[in-house]
């Protein structure tokens, strides 16, 4: 499966802290520009092999878990981020060639 932000609640609003493609949540500090403060970040991938349900592709229990760190950082004053696309190539390159073989070699 692609990687998707789709059905994420991910703000337009793109700070310069933001590494790779995460998307901002919310951001509740009280000054906003000042730095500092917690960070909630969450990481939700594609459900590449469909495990969480057939063809949802964000399920009503991952959008309620979004939902209450969403909220717990909206009254607690912090910011939240989630990243939804993998950083990191999978396989790495140097195991791509022992992904490609039929058999385990003993």
């Amino acid at each position: 499966s692609k990687p998707s932000a789709a059905g994420l609640p991910i703000l337009a609003e793109r700070p310069p802290w933001l590494l790779h493609d995460d998307g901002l949540v919310i951001d509740a500090r009280k000054e906003m520009g000042a730095g500092g403060g917690i960070l909630i970040a969450s990481t939700v991938l594609v459900d590449g092999r469909h495990e969480w349900g057939g063809a949802a592709k964000r399920p009503g229990w991952l959008r309620a878990a979004l939902a209450t760190n969403r909220n717990h950082a909206k009254h607690q004053g912090h910011a939240m981020v989630v990243r939804w696309k993998p950083t990191l190539r999978y396989p790495p390159p140097w195991q791509e060639k022992e992904c490609d073989r039929k058999e385990n070699k003993r």
